[in-house]
């Protein structure tokens, strides 16, 4: 995966994903007055992705944390006639996995979110936490499931990239708020190759990949 050059995105949420301040900040400061950065039933504020529940307990995930973003698709019928589809965007963490369900009805925690809502929060997130992987292969699957320590070390591998190219300059904070790459960077992915053993079975081995 490459980040582009003389791409811009606007960096204050990016910048504080990279380095979350502390949950009793968050807290502090009262977020949930706020309706800006919204992601379905969470709210995004400096480097946590957030839900308030009851009696003042919250769903917290620190940005740094998330891994992995996929999306299903689930179709809909009545009557077995075809009414359309609809999708539910998946977090994977370091530790659990989250569906992001639409805000308007966090009552049902199975309500799908509209196909553009949807884009609009995969390109949202995109340009927070770079350094998770996006999409869903059945290779991605396996290695998650078998192999998770493999996915989290090219997890890690990629936040530092970027916290270099940020410390080296090739990606620029700017006052107005707005982030610049200067210099295109790739980041380290997860590659698959096929061994064969002393039987002459093949089998699947994930690497990272600088």
């Amino acid at each position: 995966m490459a980040v582009e050059k003389d791409t811009e995105i606007y960096g204050n949420d990016f910048i504080y994903a990279l380095n979350p301040v502390t949950f009793d900040q968050v807290i502090k400061d009262n977020v949930f007055l706020s309706k800006k950065a919204k992601f379905g039933r969470y709210t995004f504020y400096k480097g946590w992705f957030i839900r308030k529940k009851f009696l003042g307990r919250y769903d917290a995930i620190k940005a740094t944390d998330i891994c992995w973003i996929h999306t299903i698709k689930t179709a809909h019928s009545v009557d077995f006639i075809p009414t359309g589809s609809s999708w539910n965007i998946i977090l994977k963490t370091r530790k659990n996995s989250i569906t992001l369900n639409d805000e308007e009805r966090a009552y049902d925690r199975k309500s799908p979110l509209a196909p553009p809502t949807t884009d609009y929060i995969i390109r949202s997130l995109k340009t927070i936490v770079p350094w998770a992987f996006f999409g869903y292969s059945e290779y991605l699957k396996e290695c998650w499931n078998l192999h998770k320590e493999v996915f989290l070390n090219a997890v890690d591998m990629r936040i530092k990239t970027i916290k270099k190219a940020v410390d080296n300059k090739k990606i620029l904070y700017n006052l107005d708020g707005s982030i610049q790459i200067k210099e295109s960077i790739t980041l380290p992915t997860i590659s698959v190759k096929f061994i064969t053993d002393t039987k002459g079975k093949a089998e699947r081995v994930y690497e990272v990949k600088d």
